[in-house]
């Protein structure tokens, strides 16, 4: 077996516990892909130093040269094993060096920091502003219903989650807290409005948002709309003060499922403006952003007529309806 102890690393997390995890996923890649780990970066709050006691490692494993379908299989496998084997929460990504050549994502090159290995990221250019913004608007729009399990096809304007929960169905996903316990949580709710939110950034200022903690401060100064208290509320208490706990206290309890209230007409807003997004990119002669708008919609439809018109004539090549 690899000595864990033969990996030194050249930043620390912040946390000697999660050094450990960190170490010891080395390790462990060495023996899955042999002479294949070129990197390892931390992404997110253990990134710029803002971890709470909740907070999950985001790790980004960089792999030389191109990745095989049956390695990426055989990683994935691996990943999801390690993370549910080890104390505390991850979210691990890997990626190729071939694949990042045609750009590196601003969290990773922005706002990442390396823990292992070769810097390779700073001798990749970033990620074109639009295949940015297509990832941030898609993945945005398919965490309207993969996050909080809306039934098939979405309706405009959306409905709560759950109506009838205390927090709208927004606060239902488990936390891992520092004694092992799991308990229901807001993680889900801050990861949906930040997506959102770095999407609009994206989409209507022309702005990479890189880490969580410039996602408010961002989106007032760029955008400054109605919703910037949101996104601060959510920064000052569901991050900060709560730790993506529910508080037990009544009235913050109150005040967390006025922010929960406000949340649905934020999702609303977003929605209006990925359909016009959406519909733009359908009618464009851009042939992967046809493309990419056409995967997320047939997986996510939407029940909105001209959308989905728009979507079948773009798979059958015409112009947009």
């Amino acid at each position: 077996m690899t000595n864990i102890a033969e990996f030194d690393l050249v930043a620390s997390t912040g946390s000697a516990r999660m050094d450990g995890v960190v170490r010891r996923l080395i390790a462990e890649m060495h023996a899955v892909l042999p002479g294949r780990l070129r990197a390892v970066y931390v992404l997110g709050s253990y990134a710029d130093a803002s971890a709470v006691s909740t907070s999950d490692l985001d790790l980004e494993l960089i792999i030389a040269d191109r990745l095989r379908d049956d390695e990426r299989t055989r990683i994935r496998a691996f990943l999801a094993e390690y993370a549910s084997s080890t104390e505390g929460e991850l979210d691990i990504g890997c990626a190729d060096e071939d694949g990042l050549r045609a750009g590196v994502s601003p969290t990773l090159k922005l706002g990442g920091r390396l823990l292992w290995g070769t810097d390779l990221c700073q001798t990749l250019d970033l990620m074109p502003l639009v295949a940015w913004t297509r990832d941030r608007m898609h993945t945005s729009y398919w965490r309207l219903f993969g996050l909080f399990s809306r039934p098939l096809p979405l309706s405009a304007p959306l409905d709560y989650p759950d109506p009838a929960d205390e927090f709208y169905g927004y606060a239902r996903r488990l936390t891992r807290l520092p004694d092992g316990r799991d308990v229901a949580g807001t993680r889900d709710l801050m990861r949906a409005v930040g997506w959102m939110a770095t999407a609009l950034v994206a989409y209507q200022a022309g702005q990479y948002v890189a880490t969580k903690r410039d996602c408010a401060s961002m989106y007032r100064e760029y955008i400054g709309d109605q919703w910037s208290d949101l996104l601060d509320e959510l920064a000052l208490w569901v991050r900060g003060d709560w730790q993506y706990r529910i508080p037990a206290d009544p009235e913050e309890r109150a005040r967390l499922r006025a922010i929960c209230a406000h949340t649905l007409g934020f999702e609303n807003h977003f929605l209006m403006v990925y359909c016009d997004y959406a519909l733009a990119e359908l009618r464009s002669d851009d042939p992967t952003g046809r493309q990419k708008a056409i995967e997320i919609l047939q997986r996510v439809p939407l029940a909105d007529a001209m959308l989905m018109g728009a979507v079948a004539a773009a798979e059958q090549g015409m112009p947009g309806v």
